[in-house]
């Protein structure tokens, strides 16, 4: 209690980031979920053969790198958690597959991606009335893979007539 209680003091009279990392070094690094993502920190998600996922909730930084050798990346950019200057996706993919779920009004950027002998998909981005949220860029280059955008669909009625 009385090493809890000199951390807290000093953690309250801490003026920068630097005072927090000075008070912290000695203590064991985060596990599980805490350990993920930290602030401003870029992911790197990298597959060879095989798959890499992000589902859900989780903390979107402002830069994701994906590496992938025939493999496949899902995304899951639909948190209301992402960064507000937008979100940066640095992609380097060969005979890959990266699916990317959005929002429905979602600003993507597919213009600064290199394509050899690859795809990118983004159909919903027609419908989109009025852009909302955050961007969402691609960089990078794709070699024989493709990059497809999924927004959620419109209902039964959109379904029927889509054709």
């Amino acid at each position: 209690l009385d090493e809890l209680e000199t951390r807290m003091e000093a953690a309250l009279e801490a003026r920068t980031a630097d005072d927090i990392r000075v008070l912290v070094a000695d203590l064991p690094a985060p596990t599980g979920a805490a350990a993920l993502v930290a602030p401003g920190q870029p992911v790197r998600l990298a597959a060879s053969h095989g798959t890499v996922e992000r589902l859900g909730a989780w903390r979107v930084p402002e830069e994701v790198a994906v590496e992938l050798r025939h493999g496949s990346c899902v995304l899951d950019l639909r948190t209301p958690s992402l960064p507000s200057g937008g979100v940066t996706i640095a992609v380097q993919a060969r005979h890959s597959m990266i699916k990317v779920l959005v929002g429905e009004n979602s600003l993507v950027e597919l213009t600064n991606i290199g394509r050899h002998h690859s795809q990118t998909i983004d159909h919903g981005s027609r419908r989109v009335e009025a852009v909302s949220g955050p961007p969402i860029m691609f960089t990078g280059d794709l070699h024989h893979s493709r990059i497809k955008i999924l927004r959620p669909r419109r209902g039964l009625l959109w379904w029927l007539f889509r054709r």
